[in-house]
């Protein structure tokens, strides 16, 4: 079986990463080659941290790659000079943008500063698995992706489907549910368009555990002017980039439609909070940061702290 290259986001959480990337390993270790960190700025010592000796060794036969972002770019639309999706106003444009020079002194973002942009650009593998620093892998979710890949015809994107939580069709009745879309069975005539303004696009293939096909994310690049890892018409990370390889006739699948199931195979939110919660409130509060935490279950589960 042929393997695949893994990108994932760090921003101070150096433990957190680590220890997803030991439980990956430890799952599906002879199916990756090389992993892609890209840091968006972290303080000092974290980079540091991936790139010691003893990270190196650990993760070996893996190549690890250590890439800095230029400058922050947070979360929010960001503009690549030459790159002008369709659904872009000119309205939304100035806005963002301003906000980009006010924060960055910088009204375009440098191409690989995208979420994942670097690693879909420089993998030579036909996939790359794109996950979160705060999942903890049980069983072998990269051999169940490859396996079910050999299925499709023309594949963009294989992973966990939909952000039902806040799509309107998720409550109506009869509801729309993820088996449901795996069976072609549709919510409306618009889909995947969901709703209307921040709630535009609710459906996508969800970022924290997916594979995307690096042809497909090039193909989508240059034709739609789009990136995988940009916030685009409303959307969260992939949202819009779903919707165009879509509508260029590339296939996508959810092999789990069942939520126990996919309990079987990784646990996002392991430490009893979303990732993005140490930074904001996403309505149940912001929550610390525990590195002790994760040190202490790594000994427990591993016998080193990296």
């Amino acid at each position: 079986m042929s393997k695949v290259d893994v990108a994932v986001q760090s921003y101070m959480k150096p433990e957190s990463l680590l220890y997803t990337l030991m439980t990956l390993k430890e799952q599906s270790g002879a199916l990756i080659d090389t992993v892609y960190i890209n840091d968006d700025c972290s303080a000092p010592g974290v980079v540091e941290k991936y790139r010691s000796a003893a990270v190196q060794e650990y993760f070996h036969p893996w190549k690890i790659k250590v890439r800095v972002n230029t400058h922050r770019t947070k979360w929010g639309p960001g503009f690549v000079r030459g790159y002008w999706p369709r659904h872009l106003s000119v309205w939304r444009f100035l806005k963002f943008g301003l906000i980009n020079l006010y924060s960055n002194g910088r009204l375009f973002y440098d191409r690989e500063n995208i979420r994942y942009q670097w690693a879909l650009e420089q993998s030579d593998k036909e996939w790359v698995y794109l996950i979160h620093d705060d999942i903890e892998f049980t069983d072998d979710v990269v051999k169940l992706y490859l396996d079910y890949a050999q299925r499709m015809t023309n594949p963009a994107i294989i992973g966990d489907l939909g952000q039902c939580w806040f799509c309107r069709h998720f409550t109506e009745e009869p509801p729309c549910n993820r088996a449901k879309i795996m069976e072609g069975i549709y919510p409306s005539e618009e889909w995947p368009i969901t709703g209307v303004g921040k709630k535009r696009r609710a459906c996508r293939i969800n970022e924290w555990s997916c594979m995307v096909s690096t042809r497909a994310a090039r193909d989508i690049a240059e034709r739609e002017r789009a990136f995988f890892g940009n916030y685009d018409d409303f959307g969260d990370v992939g949202a819009y980039w779903f919707d165009r390889a879509i509508a260029l006739g590339y296939s996508f699948a959810d092999p789990i439609t069942d939520s126990d199931e996919k309990l079987k195979f990784y646990l996002h939110g392991w430490q009893g909070h979303s990732g993005h919660a140490v930074w904001v409130n996403q309505g149940d509060g912001k929550v610390q940061y525990q590195n002790s935490l994760i040190e202490q279950r790594m000994q427990e589960k591993f016998g080193v702290v990296l």
